[in-house]
């Protein structure tokens, strides 16, 4: 009787998996641009930190080369109105912030080395809410810390994702 659980648990994971690939689920990755829009300048952010950074990184994983030599990009890509706002959502009894939600906004385009738009002017916006509790102080810096990162990693995402789905009209 021992003998046939180990088996049960192995077919049932053989199944689960045939069943997950059936479905076409896939691990997310990054995602695939075109080699014609390398090499990329981007424009209204620090490339070496914050989210400049996180977004030079997804367009190198997506074999896009990032430059800062405007003669030598084959594309620009331009950030405006990037904006990091941190707003109370709710306070405690003694009048200290109990709830916080951050929110990034910017605005991008693309445009090839001839000035011709090759994404238009899109927003986006990332928001998340973290609760402050005055006993973990120092542990709530360290989530907001987190927390922003993850925006970033989000806005990176949401930017390459959308000029991969433009330029593949």
């Amino acid at each position: 009787m021992h003998n046939t659980i180990p088996g049960r648990i192995w077919i049932t994971l053989l199944l689960t998996l045939l069943l997950v690939q059936g479905c076409g689920y896939q691990l997310r990755k990054s995602a695939d641009l075109p080699a014609s829009i390398s090499p990329i300048m981007i424009n209204g952010l620090n490339i070496h930190a914050g989210l400049g950074r996180e977004l030079a990184y997804r367009l190198r994983s997506s074999t896009v080369q990032v430059t800062t030599d405007r003669k030598q990009a084959k594309t620009m890509l331009h950030i405006s109105k990037y904006q990091q706002k941190n707003r109370t959502l709710s306070v405690d009894s003694s009048g200290k912030v109990a709830q916080t939600e951050l929110l990034h906004t910017l605005s991008f385009n693309m445009l090839n080395a001839a000035g011709r738009t090759l994404v238009p002017q899109q927003e986006i916006r990332v928001v998340r809410n973290y609760i402050n509790t005055e006993e973990q102080k120092l542990g709530k810096t360290t989530e907001a810390d987190q927390l922003t990162d993850g925006m970033y990693q989000e806005l990176a995402r949401k930017i390459t994702v959308r000029i991969r789905a433009h330029l593949k009209k």
